[in-house]
C-alpha cells in the first residue's frame, strides 16, 4: 500500500461517511476468490484454505459472489482466467445484472479495481445498462464485506466435509454458501460504517477488518 493508495483510501472513507445503512444495503458487494484444496500460507489468511494436502501444488477452484443488504447471489465457478468479455458475459450478464434488476431499482455496483473489470468493454455495458458503480479505491480488500463470506465459506467447508479434490471443494463451497444465513450477510454489510471509521483513524492506512 502506497501514500497514493492511503490517500485515496482515507478521501473514499471522508466521502461515505455520512451514508446511512439504508445506503449500504443497496450496494451489490461483489468479489472473486480462489479456493484451493492446499494448504496456501501465501494466500492472507490461512482459514480460506481447505485441507493441506500438497505444499507445492494442489487443486483449486476460482468463484465469483455478491452479497446485498441481507441477500446473496448463487456462486459462478470460474474456469481459467477470466478476461473482459468472459467477465461481462459470465458473470455481469448472466448474474450480477438480473440481480440488481430485481431488487432495483437504486442499487449500486461494487466491484475491484481488477483490469476486467475497468476495461472499456465493462464500463460500456455497466453505462448501457445504466448500472450504478461505486468509485472503490484500489488495495482495500478490508474495507469490502464480502471479504468475510469467503473466510465463513472456507472455514465451514473445512470443518465440515472431506476435501479430496476440486470436486469436493465445489460442492462443499456451494452447500456452505446455501446454508449461509442471511442475518449473517446482513451484519457484514451493517459493519460498513465501522469499516470507514476504522479509515479515518488509521489516516487511510490498513484496518483490523
Amino acid at each position: 500500500m502506497t501514500q497514493r493508495h492511503i490517500a485515496a483510501r482515507l478521501l473514499w472513507a471522508g466521502r461515505h461517511l455520512i451514508w446511512r445503512r439504508a445506503d449500504w444495503n443497496r450496494v451489490l458487494f461483489t468479489d472473486d476468490s480462489r479456493f484451493t484444496v492446499m494448504l496456501m500460507e501465501d494466500y492472507g489468511f490461512a482459514d480460506c484454505c481447505i485441507v493441506e494436502k500438497n505444499r507445492f501444488g494442489g487443486e483449486s477452484v476460482m468463484v465469483w459472489g455478491a452479497i446485498m443488504g441481507n441477500r446473496k447471489t448463487d456462486l459462478v465457478f470460474v474456469q481459467g482466467n477470466i478476461d473482459a468479455q468472459r467477465y461481462v458475459a459470465d458473470v455481469l450478464n448472466a448474474y450480477a445484472l438480473p440481480f440488481i434488476r430485481q431488487h432495483g431499482p437504486g442499487e449500486t455496483l461494487m466491484h475491484d479495481n481488477a483490469r476486467p473489470h475497468v476495461a472499456r468493454v465493462t464500463t460500456q455495458f455497466l453505462q448501457q445498462n445504466n448500472v450504478n458503480v461505486m468509485p472503490w479505491p484500489a488495495v482495500s480488500p478490508d474495507l469490502n464485506p464480502i471479504e468475510h463470506i469467503w473466510d465463513q465459506l472456507g472455514r465451514k467447508a473445512r470443518a465440515y466435509h472431506q476435501i479430496d479434490n476440486a470436486r469436493d471443494l465445489t460442492r462443499a463451497l456451494q452447500q456452505k454458501l446455501r446454508n449461509l444465513p442471511n442475518a449473517l450477510v446482513l451484519r457484514y454489510v451493517t459493519s460498513m460504517r465501522r469499516r470507514i471509521i476504522a479509515c479515518i483513524h488509521a489516516n487511510g492506512g490498513p484496518t483490523r477488518y
